[in-house]
């Protein structure tokens, strides 16, 4: 067997000799190159490694509740404990009523207010929750050894390189980091300039349908009833009255406008006409 094995290498090595040690010099080329690819590679990733430890998010999550205990009401707490600003992606609460050994009721809140929030190094955000009226509606009753919490937040650098899920379950003291973007929040990031685009123009053709009517209600008044025929006229004969070097109104607006109402005012308006006109030509 070594026999044979020594017997093919000194074939292939007078077959890489033969043609003047170009064959040779080739094959010794190639494996050098192939060395050098590695060593780039590695150094390439040690590199990427560093600037991701340099600029990835570090989020601390923490759960406070108003009364002694887990309680539907309370806070939790994102603080930023690296040198590098973060940027919150997604934000989900979970609240778990275990109303037996394996039967549970999930609530779930996302704050979506918070979609892209920028945190400082050393900052703190601290949204605020409330399932009271969640289980209010569902006529359930909770007590403290009866509830449990899941935190997830997705977080990410500032270029939205370096993206990380932090999950905090306190109940079993979990707190843990997965690398990468969970798909719903990808899907929901990906439709939203879309979303944004579709409730623009639905605001633009709604804005102009409003502007339409307008225009329309302008063009084509309303016949004017009694009412508004007798306040229309005491209102320009007021304003006629307040004109510098206007003639004195013996009232022919009135008349022609009562004329040209087409039917008679009523007892009433006519008696307010009255009063107007005589308060006008003999002030007190």
């Amino acid at each position: 067997m070594h026999h044979y094995i020594l017997d093919r290498i000194s074939k292939l090595w007078a077959w890489l000799i033969s043609d003047s040690a170009n064959r040779a010099a080739t094959v010794i080329l190639v494996f050098v190159t192939c060395w050098y690819v590695i060593l780039t590679r590695r150094m390439a990733k040690a590199i990427d490694h560093q600037i991701r430890a340099q600029i990835q998010p570090v989020v601390l999550l923490q759960f406070h509740w108003k009364e002694n205990g887990y309680a539907p009401t309370g806070y939790f707490e994102i603080k930023n404990l690296g040198t590098q600003p973060l940027l919150i992606l997604d934000v989900k609460l979970t609240m778990n009523l275990w109303c037996g050994i394996m039967e549970s009721k999930r609530f779930t809140d996302s704050y979506i207010l918070w979609d892209e929030q920028l945190i400082p190094p050393g900052e703190s955000l601290r949204p605020k929750f409330d399932f009271r009226r969640q289980l209010e509606q569902d006529k359930l009753s909770w007590e403290a050894g009866r509830l449990s919490y899941s935190l997830e937040v997705v977080a990410s650098d500032l270029s939205k390189q370096v993206v990380l899920r932090h999950c905090n379950i306190p109940v079993l003291s979990i707190v843990n980091v997965r690398k990468g973007m969970p798909l719903s929040v990808r899907w929901r990031y990906f439709l939203k300039p879309f979303r944004q685009r579709y409730h623009g123009l639905r605001y633009r053709f709604a804005r102009l349908k409003a502007l339409s009517g307008t225009g329309k209600s302008a063009n084509k008044p309303e016949n004017p009833s009694h009412f508004d025929l007798a306040i229309g006229t005491i209102g320009t004969c007021s304003d006629r009255a307040t004109e510098p070097g206007h003639p004195p109104e013996n009232e022919p607006a009135i008349d022609t406008r009562r004329e040209s109402s087409g039917s008679e005012l009523p007892p009433s308006v006519k008696e307010a006409i009255d009063v107007q006109q005589r308060n006008e030509q003999y002030p007190s």
